[in-house]
């Protein structure tokens, strides 16, 4: 049998009174003596644990009606958040939900609305079409540009306007160590003008 988690299930808040284990789905507690009895939870790794395996309390007999998704921990009373749903649980589910695989992050991108650095900021890790997404349109005072986690070469280009369009901030490809304190002191007066900022591999 494939045990992902043991979860001991007791009748009184504090981990007391009557306790029933479990290590499967149980569609139905009443067949176990536990029908709507359960106060409080501990809830443990098994030996088959993977990534994305949860608990689902039901508070209808065959994984039906309103249910909570837990994970490992011990829950001292089900009366309260996070589980709240004090002796109404009548079915257990132990699954298995998808966890989407993490996004590269190449080049971490850090705008500020003041020069030096400072004031208010945002952090850019992909193609952004328009800073106004952000609330952050056209209030670009200064800039930073590090290596994130997956980089591999990439740089940032920075765009008058949205959608990677209208002049480029000079030199126009900018990798990791990038560094500008006051845009008033390139060349192409972008400050304040920012409104797009792609993330590629050079020339591409």
């Amino acid at each position: 049998m494939t045990v992902k988690y043991l979860i001991q299930a007791f009748k009184e808040e504090d981990f007391r009174g009557r306790s029933r284990h479990i290590v499967s789905n149980e569609a139905e507690l009443k067949l176990i003596g536990f029908d709507n009895d359960i106060a409080s939870l501990k809830i443990m790794r098994g030996p088959d644990y993977q990534p994305g395996d949860v608990v689902r309390l039901y508070t209808d007999k065959g994984f039906s009606g309103k249910y909570v998704e837990v994970g490992p921990g011990e829950y001292s009373s089900v009366h309260k958040s996070p589980i709240d749903l004090g002796h109404k649980i009548s079915s257990i589910e132990i699954t298995t939900v998808h966890i989407p695989a993490a996004p590269a992050v190449p080049l971490i991108v850090q705008i500020f609305a003041d020069k030096n650095f400072e004031g208010r900021r945002r952090t850019i890790v992909q193609d952004l079409t328009d800073l106004k997404l952000q609330d952050f349109d056209d209030d670009v005072s200064s800039l930073q540009v590090f290596a994130g986690p997956s980089h591999a070469g990439e740089v940032a280009t920075f765009f008058q306007n949205p959608n990677f369009s209208g002049f480029s901030l000079e030199p126009g490809e900018m990798g990791p160590g990038t560094s500008i304190p006051n845009l008033k002191e390139i060349p192409n007066k972008l400050n304040n003008r920012i409104s797009s900022i792609r993330i590629h591999l050079p020339g591409k």
